[in-house]
Order: C-alpha cells, then structure tokens, then sequence
C-alpha cells in the first residue's frame, strides 16, 4: 500500500496484478512523509538499488493516539480509517484487479511453489486439488475484492485492469500530474506457457465463477 500526501493518492495493493511492480514504480514519486509499506525482502533490494524511497511512515497512530500499522496488503478501509472520511475523499485511490479464472492460475502456481518449498504442500499438488482445497478461494477472492471492497460495495475510486496494465499506469500517472517515461518494471513474473483456460474443467471453472461472482458480474469479465 501508498499513501502518498505529495501526489494525494491512495493505491491498495491486491495479489497476483503486479502489485509489487506498481508500488516500486510509484515509491519513486513519494515524499518523506508518505506511506510506504515493506514488500518482499528480494523486492526491496530491487527498489533500493533504483534509489527509491522503501518502507516508510507505516507504524503510525489514528488522531486519538492509538497505534495504527499498515501493511502489504492493508484494505482500503483501514488507509481511510487513518487518513479519515474527507481526507479519503479528496484523494485519488485506486486498486488493480484480474480476471479471477487467470488470477486463480496464478496464484496456484505461487502458492504451490512457497507452500511446496516450505513442505506443506506436495509437488504433485493439481489444479483442481487446490481450487477444492477448503479456504482457498476465498482466500484469493479476500486479496483482491475484499480489500478494496465493504459490504459488497467497491470503496475506492478506481479498478484498473491487469489486462491493460500499461494503460492503467499511464491514466495513474496523467490524473496524478506526474511525468513518467520509464517503463513499468516486472518482478515476480513466472513462465507460463499454457493459457489459464487450458487448467479447468466444467466443475473447477463452476467453484472459480461462484467464488468471484461479485467480480464477474461488476467487471464483466469472462472466462
């Protein structure tokens, strides 16, 4: 997550849209009074060897004095909790999102690699083994529309699409004034070869479409 007061932005970062990508490119334009929060420690050094602002102003306090921290993925309900209601108004937030059916592809193979590498998973772990794994795709569906959603209700102004995320960097960067030429980095990028569609069947593409309705039906997107 950002919270940038220089450029008044907010961006809630979700999982598996190139978040990491996104937060390096707009630590960049920071001050040294916005939010930065830590990434991955590999990512970090990345963003130390470009000379950009890392982690800062994340452990912080409400108005009433209570300590307030904020994290990777912090929802959006907690960045206006402290920011407050008009402050959040007035700032420009935002949020990617991917089509659930790819984004549960990807995650598979994240979450298989880390959790194989950790011996919890087996690497003979399917597809469709972990979309019926319990708490899974909720999982998934919490990292993307529960963090920039309450109540079912979408919260931030944005939703830019991982499908055009060049364009979305360019539409973030025209709204916010900011003049940027350099290309949008690319960090944890893993080779793929088959299209996610290639992965379901008629039962795992069923349990994928019920887990994100809210997302296929506000977003229109399809398998």
């Amino acid at each position: 997550m950002i919270i940038s007061h220089r450029h008044r932005f907010v961006f809630v970062k979700t999982t598996k849209t190139a978040g990491t990508s996104v937060e390096i490119a707009l630590s960049k334009h920071c001050g040294p009074d916005d939010v930065i929060t830590p990434i991955h420690p590999d990512d970090e050094v990345i963003r130390q060897e470009k000379g950009y602002p890392g982690p800062q102003n994340h452990v912080t306090a409400l108005p009433d004095g209570r300590p307030w921290a904020l994290n990777n993925h912090s929802p959006a309900v907690r960045a206006r909790r402290l920011l407050g209601q008009q402050v959040w108004r007035d700032y420009f937030t935002f949020a990617f999102e991917r089509n659930p059916f790819d984004r549960t592809v990807s995650a598979y193979h994240y979450m298989k690699k880390n959790r194989v590498a950790k011996g919890i998973w087996k690497d003979s772990l399917t597809f469709d083994a972990f979309v019926r794994k319990p708490g899974v795709l909720d999982r998934i569906h919490q990292r993307g529309w529960g963090l920039y959603a309450i109540n079912d209700r979408v919260i931030v102004d944005h939703i830019y699409r991982f499908e055009d995320l060049n364009g979305g960097m360019a539409d973030i960067y025209a709204r916010l004034g900011i003049d940027e030429s350099e290309p949008l980095m690319q960090t944890k990028v893993s080779k793929r070869e088959a299209s996610y569609r290639e992965y379901y069947d008629a039962a795992t593409r069923a349990l994928v479409a019920k887990a994100f309705e809210k997302e296929l039906e506000t977003f229109g997107y399809a398998f």
